[in-house]
This record gives C-alpha cells, structure tokens and sequence, in this order.
C-alpha cells in the first residue's frame, strides 16, 4: 500500500494469508496521510527520508484494541522485533548505520536495512526517557509546521503548487536544539546502547534472529 501526495490518496492491497501485514501497512500509510495534513506545503525531502519513514513505522506500529463500548483505541509505539533484531545484529557485526550517516541518507539509498535503523532511532527517543521524548514530540511538530526553520521552495510537487524542503543540516540543527545536544556523539551511543540491550528470547525471535544473522552474511558475501 502507499499514499500520494500529489492526488491525496490511500491505496492499499489485504493479504489473505497475513492479515495482521495489511493492518500494519494500513496503519503506516496512514500516518504519511496524517503528517501531509499537518502542513501540506511541507515536503519531507528526498534528503531527509529518514524521518517521515521512522514516524511512519514509530505510529504504525500499534495495538489496535475496542474498549468495552465498542471504541476502537489506537496505542502506538509497539516493539518491532524484525527491526530489533536487525539493528542488534549490525551492531554486534558492527556495520551499523551512525546516526551522522542516518540523518543524510537520500530515498536511493533508505533500504529496509535502514528503516530498521530509523525505527530504531525514533523508538529510542520516544522510549528511553521523557525528555528525549518531548524534544522529539517539539521537533516533529516544529518540523512538519515549517515553524522556525530555513526551507527552501520546490515547485511542481503536488496539486497545491508550491511547497517547501528543509535540508539535512536544517534538520539536524533542530533536532540536537530539541534535545538538547551539541552534537551526535553521545546520542548515537545512547541510541545504540539501548537497543543493544532491548531483551528478546522468545522462540520466534530466536528463528528469526538466525534468519537475520544468515541474510547478513549472505549479502556481505555477495558484496
């Protein structure tokens, strides 16, 4: 499934065989329909396709639940343990994507390998402790609202005519403001350390630990 800005649309296929995959799909892409609403005239640039993915798959990936009313509840932020594990393993093979690295990354190069990392990122800021959560909540906010931020026009992205991109540099400067750093350095190693230590033994995360371990020395040989 995917949602386009340019005609405002929701498109999505259900899978019979995994019906749990188009929820989460359905879930996904309807953020993207959410965060477009925000500031329609904002465009999360090809350059910085790191957080509108990582917003997407934070709020995507949710427990859906009906109260005794019938209401349906929404409780986002649920643990993705494909994306745990695969970040967890990049780390320990020690191929992990730095955050310097993450933040610059074009649409070309954001493969699932790096949505893992993104997840990652995003979980950790709203997971590990409140005040990386409410910086984060103010950065999104500012972000998406265009509010305080250098942005330069684009033209021709949508019906709506002109729209806006803020650069990487931009939206690093802003997000270490929110958090309060002065740089990367020690974030990342926060970042890392806590999804290093997320435990996950269950039998299913073992099977696909293996998995994730045989992919990533298949493709390794590849390269």
């Amino acid at each position: 499934g995917y949602f386009w800005s340019y005609d405002q649309t929701l498109n999505f296929f259900h899978d019979y065989q995994e019906p749990s995959r188009s929820e989460w799909v359905a879930l996904h892409e309807c953020t993207h329909l959410l965060t477009y609403l925000i500031d329609p005239q904002f465009v999360p640039s090809a350059k910085t396709i790191w957080i509108n993915e990582a917003v997407a798959d934070f709020f995507g990936s949710a427990d859906i639940r009906r109260d005794k009313r019938g209401k349906l509840e929404i409780f986002p932020g649920k643990l993705q343990t494909d994306r745990v594990l695969t970040v967890q393993q990049a780390i320990e093979d020690e191929k992990d994507t730095k955050l310097e690295q993450l933040l610059r990354l074009s649409r070309d190069a954001f493969d699932g390998f790096q949505y893992a990392h993104a997840w990652s990122f995003v979980y950790f800021l709203n997971e590990s402790n409140p005040k990386y959560q409410k910086g984060f909540k103010s950065f999104f906010k500012d972000l998406y609202a265009l509010r305080g931020v250098e942005k330069t026009p684009e033209y021709g992205f949508d019906k709506s005519g002109i729209a806006f991109v803020v650069e990487p540099a931009e939206v690093r400067r802003l997000l270490l403001k929110k958090l309060g750093k002065k740089n990367t350095d020690e974030l990342e190693k926060e970042w890392k350390a806590f999804i290093a230590a997320i435990p996950i033994e269950a039998p299913e995360a073992r099977f696909k630990r293996a998995s994730t371990v045989v992919e990533a020395r298949f493709s390794s040989n590849l390269q």
